[in-house]
């Protein structure tokens, strides 16, 4: 699988995704008419490990409809400890507290799950269910969404962005999957295409907007996605048209990923030219190393981590820290370093 990071030098570094963290999850129970009127409640040590109800409860979910609840930590993902784990459990929500205590039913297929672990670098997940055994598929696509599949002209290691309508949806690739090898998706949510009906859409590498597709205007999907749930653009071809069949296929995704660094000091002209040297703590890289020029884009430098890396326990750790210099002996930049999480930290100065 890969995964590529993007990093634009600042003067204030939370690598962590700078976002609240929101689960959605489709009760396993909803078949069930015994538990009609329940709600289900994050416990743990990420909330509280009782049960609260009631409007001052930090531990129930909203009700979403349709069998859906979401829950909000009004936290970032680097404000958690690798080790605090959450469970869910279902409840009645009467005013009679011993009666809801007594009960409720622990969601036990679901386990302890380490919150870190669980969101990586994402910061909105939905937990489609099963009612047979309760199982659960981890999504990052809304129920009802729109799939826009999108070869792209940059290649496999760089994410594309999807510009659609006025709202921005940073795309994916389907792991694992020799069928989609170079196409990147794009979910496309309800409330989106509510709030965009024209469905113009543009893209661009990510974080980088004079790299653009088209080069100019936009490209109409109206009308196609009216008709299919699922269309495809090959960004490679040379007249950009949606399509109801994916196109030729790319290179294949792997597990290596590759973080990207858009020269912090390319308007100086003594470091313009030289290359920068990155060190990422937990045993990542503990002493400087050398990135690598992208010969396609100048100013852009780019460091790959490789599968081992990746599979290693310190990757996801929140205690990495992650620095930049202009030279291997040189204390690293002040205004270039903070924690590191290395799956798609971006940033910019």
């Amino acid at each position: 699988m890969l995964h590529k990071s993007w990093v634009f030098c600042v003067l204030f570094f939370a690598v962590f995704a700078q976002a609240k963290l929101t689960v959605h999850i489709q009760s396993p129970w909803r078949d069930d008419a015994s538990k009609e009127g329940y709600f289900l409640h994050i416990l743990g040590g990420t909330t509280s490990y009782n049960a609260g109800y009631g409007e001052g409860s930090n531990t129930i979910m909203a009700d979403e409809g349709d069998s859906w609840f979401v829950y909000t930590w009004d936290k970032e993902i680097s404000d958690f400890q690798d080790w605090m784990n959450f469970t869910v459990a279902l409840y009645p929500n009467t005013a009679d507290y011993n009666y809801n205590n007594n009960n409720g039913d622990k969601w036990t297929e679901f386990g302890e799950m380490k919150i870190v672990a669980f969101f990586g670098t994402e910061n909105e997940i939905w937990l489609y269910t099963s009612t047979a055994d309760k199982t659960f598929e981890k999504s990052f696509v809304a129920p009802g969404s729109k799939m826009v599949w999108f070869k792209s002209p940059w290649g496999n290691k760089a994410l594309p962005q999807m510009i659609f309508g006025k709202d921005s949806i940073l795309m994916r690739f389907a792991q694992d999957d020799e069928t989609r090898c170079g196409w990147f998706y794009g979910a496309v949510s309800p409330a989106v295409m509510k709030a965009n009906p024209l469905r113009n859409v543009h893209f661009i590498r990510y974080r980088t907007p004079y790299m653009s597709l088209p080069g100019e205007g936009v490209i109409e999907l109206g009308n196609s996605l009216d008709a299919q749930d699922s269309i495809f653009i090959d960004g490679t071809a040379d007249i950009l048209l949606p399509s109801y069949e994916i196109g030729d296929l790319g290179a294949c995704f792997d597990s290596s990923r590759t973080l990207h660094i858009y020269h912090p000091w390319r308007n100086n002209s003594t470091f313009k030219d030289s290359l920068v040297y990155i060190s990422v703590g937990n045993n990542i890289l503990n002493n400087p190393v050398a990135t690598e020029r992208d010969e396609d884009y100048p100013y852009w430098l780019e460091y790959v981590f490789d599968a081992a890396t990746v599979a290693s326990a310190n990757w996801s750790s929140p205690s990495a820290q992650f620095n930049i210099y202009r030279r291997q002996n040189e204390w690293p930049h002040d205004d270039c370093g903070g924690r590191f999480h290395p799956h798609g930290s971006h940033y910019r100065k």
